[in-house]
């Protein structure tokens, strides 16, 4: 079975004949392969420092544009075939690239031309291929002021199906022609004098009770902000899920914001929190339409064979898709506005240097325990005000219920790092009890658009009676989670804050 793992060295020289291993029968040269990759970055290498890769490269077998960014999960990688600029990037590669450098211009900072030679050990009459040994040969040029231009030489062993007396013995030739254990001390950030900036998350710093308030609220602020580039990289490349999750980051920021708004100065907060309140409105459009898609094909799917219709799914599907394209390109366009650029340079300017007002400076048991009880509170009270099922603001009203509900959540998370399971717990059961109010708002919305489809003209009978059975199943399920609602916030009502949040 052929090996996958590489083995790197750091080398000085050409590589040496490679005679005698045990099991070959000889050496096979390779071509010869050049290329050259330009590097764009800022002039203050934002790119380089967050471990993101933009460059051109021209030559070898994969001549074009790359960007590469860094994901909690698998890294995105895109390719954009070369165009006639050498000097700019893409269009659709810079914003990509809008939440790490804002709207500085990118330029090339550094060119690296790589020439590669090959060396293939074979074994065998039929010379087959044992392992190969690539020989790397790079000089990079820095093109930004203050940095040192600089060469090295790299090779990689692919072992292939050579067995391990074979590579035992190919690492002592290699050692010997004079490489080392590859340092990694050649990558880009090296060359340029940035190595990727650590940053900082929640919870990384110890807080305690006694600690200041700002040091927990910086430090949830810190870890929200940092999730931002990432997620929106991901709406920008449409990948699945990636409007919920940006939509999520921005509103667990508002709630932040919003709950320990007696802490910060309001005339900034509430700025941001409306530009970020702005965002998340046309993040909605988007999310709902997901949602509503979603729901609308299972309802369907559910119906009797003898009633299902295939043309309803169609018309369905395609209706629910222009919603959702339409505003998903409202979402684009905003992204890529000065607007938006100005709101995430004042989320990082925030994260960094919070506007603190001095009850800050207190400790977080003379300012949290009662910030967690406003909130609580303020659920209550909408609670307590909900009107009767049947009444015609009652949809509107436990949305607003639901939104608290969240707001409490949001505020037990940030405050996991001082009051651990207790916070946990209470934020566990916020969400719960949101997502059952939630079904209430999806039911209703989805209710709305049934009719809106059923009703436009054109129509086809047959789909117009699908919707219709589909509109009477949301219809049930909304009226029998309204019935529910008291016992589940029964169930749920938050209990006993004064044992846990002093």
């Amino acid at each position: 079975m052929a090996r996958t793992i590489e083995m790197r060295y750091d080398a000085t020289a050409g590589l040496p004949a490679l005679e005698g291993l045990p099991g070959s029968t000889g050496t096979v040269d390779g071509a010869v392969d050049e290329w050259d990759t330009v590097y764009f970055d800022t002039v203050s290498l934002e790119l380089t420092a967050a471990g993101v890769v933009l460059c051109r490269r021209e030559g070898g077998g994969e001549p074009g544009w790359f960007l590469t960014v860094p994901m909690s999960g698998e890294d995105l990688d895109v390719r954009v075939p070369l165009a006639r600029s050498t000097h700019t990037a893409p269009r659709e590669l810079r914003g990509a690239v809008t939440a790490f450098a804002g709207n500085r211009v990118l330029q090339p900072v550094c060119r690296v031309r790589t020439v590669r030679r090959s060396r293939q050990v074979v074994g065998g009459v039929e010379r087959r291929v044992l392992t190969e040994v690539v020989d790397d040969d790079v000089v990079a040029e820095v093109l930004v002021d203050g940095h040192e231009s600089a060469r090295w030489r790299e090779w990689t062993v692919r072992p292939g199906d050579a067995d391990d007396e074979l590579l035992a013995a190919l690492a002592r030739q290699l050692g010997e022609a004079g490489a080392g254990p590859a340092t990694g001390a050649h990558g880009l950030a090296v060359i340029l004098g940035t190595p990727p900036v650590v940053r900082r998350e929640p919870g990384r710093r110890r807080v305690r009770r006694g600690s200041p308030t700002s040091e927990l609220v910086q430090g949830q602020l810190v870890g929200l902000v940092a999730q931002v580039p990432e997620r929106d990289v991901a709406v920008r490349r449409d990948l699945p899920g990636a409007v919920h999750q940006l939509r999520v980051t921005f509103r667990r920021i508002r709630s932040l914001l919003a709950s320990f708004e007696s802490v910060l100065d309001a005339e900034d907060v509430d700025a941001l929190r409306s530009e970020l309140k702005w965002v998340n409105d046309l993040l909605g459009e988007v999310r709902d339409a997901e949602v509503v898609l979603a729901r609308l094909l299972t309802r369907l799917d559910e119906q009797p064979g003898e009633v299902r219709s295939p043309m309803a799914v169609r018309v369905v599907h395609q209706s629910m898709r222009r919603r959702h394209d339409e505003a998903q390109r409202f979402v684009l366009a905003a992204m890529e506005s000065p607007r938006y650029v100005e709101m995430l340079e004042r989320l990082a300017e925030v994260a960094d240097a919070p506007p603190w007002r001095k009850r800050a400076r207190k400790r977080v048991r003379d300012v949290v325990p009662d910030l967690l009880r406003d909130d609580v509170a303020r659920l209550g009270k909408r609670m307590t005000r909900l009107p009767a099922s049947g009444d015609p603001d009652f949809a509107h009203r436990l949305h607003q219920a639901r939104k608290a509900a969240k707001r409490v959540r949001y505020t037990a998370e940030a405050c996991r790092p001082v009051y651990g399971k207790h916070a946990r717990r209470l934020a566990r059961s916020m969400k719960q009890f949101q997502q059952h109010l939630g079904e209430h708002h999806d039911a209703a919305m989805t209710s709305e658009v049934v009719r809106e489809e059923a009703a436009a003209p054109g129509t086809d009978g047959r789909v117009a009676f699908a919707l219709g059975r589909v509109d009477l199943v949301e219809e049930q399920a909304g009226l029998r989670i309204a019935s529910e609602v008291p016992r589940a916030w029964t169930r749920h009502r938050p209990r006993k804050l004064s044992g846990w949040a002093r």
